[in-house]
């Protein structure tokens, strides 16, 4: 009865805020016209009805789905919001922690915040969980050549290759440099 009560209530705060996100942006909208700044004025209250949305999307569903925090944290990480990331990203598996993409994402992070040990231990999840998510052995080379274990970062290389994953030239270029192999 209480978790119904509770949707209850986010439901009603999503719709208030959509009524009134809407009512300032028709306000604005009229005011604008009136004062001849359309574009500015009624981009205000736009964003409420935006935020409305986006609380209706994230606030009701995140709680029980782990594809919305996984979604919203590669956003976090796209806009370089890492600490964030790893936070849904954490959340996600705390929901379902049989989700490689959640374990790839987050060692990417990681990755991304030069904690390369954390980086390899989430790859080596995911890669328990999928063996075949080829840019998972990528990012871990990635992981490996920065850590100087080259051998390893190669291994990553030629898996990541027999799953038809294409490696990036410029990192071939690097890992050729750094370990003197020009495989």
């Amino acid at each position: 009865m209480k978790i119904r009560s509770e949707i209850s209530r986010k439901k009603r705060l999503v719709i208030i805020l959509l009524y009134s996100g809407f009512a300032v942006f028709l306000i604005l909208l009229l005011l604008s016209i009136r004062y001849e700044m359309l574009t500015y004025i009624s981009l205000g209250g736009l964003a409420i009805i935006l935020l409305a949305w986006v609380y209706a999307f994230y606030g009701i569903k995140c709680p029980r789905d782990p594809e919305a925090y996984l979604n919203r944290g590669i956003t976090y990480g796209e806009k370089g919001q890492l600490d964030q990331a790893i936070l849904d990203f954490t959340k996600a598996l705390e929901i379902n922690p049989g989700l490689a993409e959640a374990y790839n994402s987050r060692g990417y992070a990681y990755q991304n915040k030069a904690q390369y040990d954390q980086a390899i231990s989430d790859l080596n999840k995911a890669l328990e969980l999928n063996p075949n998510l080829a840019y998972a052995y990528y990012n871990r080379a990635v992981a490996y050549c920065s850590k100087r274990e080259y051998e390893k970062s190669w291994k990553d290389v030629e898996r990541a290759r027999s799953l038809s994953y294409r490696i990036p030239r410029k990192f071939l270029d690097l890992l050729r440099n750094a370990s003197g192999r020009m495989n």
